[in-house]
């Protein structure tokens, strides 16, 4: 089913993401402002998450602190199922490092998608590179396939070695609800 009925813009209004991200050359957490537009006035060392491209089949989020771009996230929320078509850490010798930039991008779409549709699963294609970091965060590969990975972020861990980090980073009104579906 082909979805038409999301309004992006309104949905990020009411997302709070509690990833930080950390500058590496000086160890410094910056809160991550969302923005829905990326019109809104810049900051140096602000972090920012912006919305840049609002089409549903290719809606584009540009993460930034002060004018330097750090990373990218392109999702297609037209489907039933989102699907992450890509999430890009920018690292560029010449300036500052960051860490926690694709955690915070997957937060936000796990966020996004809950609020519109309750809906706690996210699709993925991945490279061998990114497949441990995808798993960090709660990704695991669809049955035989190796590149393909599904989130469901209603799922806790079930033991240390089965890490699934976008569950601790939801809000509590979304993990109680997990809870309460997983039981019933």
């Amino acid at each position: 089913m082909i979805r038409s009925d999301i309004n992006i813009q309104s949905l990020l209004k009411s997302v709070s993401l509690k990833t930080e991200v950390k500058r590496r050359s000086d160890g410094e957490f910056l809160k991550i402002e969302i923005l829905d537009s990326p019109d809104k006035r810049i900051e140096p060392n602000k972090a920012y998450i912006m919305l840049t491209s609002p089409e549903l089949n290719d809606c584009t989020f540009q993460m930034q602190v002060g004018d330097q771009v750090i990373g990218r996230l392109n999702v297609d929320f037209a489907k039933e199922v989102p699907y992450i078509e890509d999430v890009t850490n920018i690292k560029e010798p010449r300036r500052d490092r960051f860490k926690y930039v694709g955690q915070a991008l997957e937060e936000l779409t796990a966020h996004l998608y809950y609020k519109k549709f309750s809906n706690s699963k996210v699709n993925l294609k991945t490279t061998s590179g990114s497949r441990g970091f995808h798993y960090e965060m709660g990704f695991r590969a669809d049955g035989d396939q190796t590149t393909s990975m599904t989130l469901d972020y209603k799922k806790a861990p079930s033991r240390p070695e089965s890490p699934r980090r976008i569950f601790h980073l939801l809000n509590p009104s979304m993990r109680s609800a997990s809870s309460e579906n997983q039981s019933g």
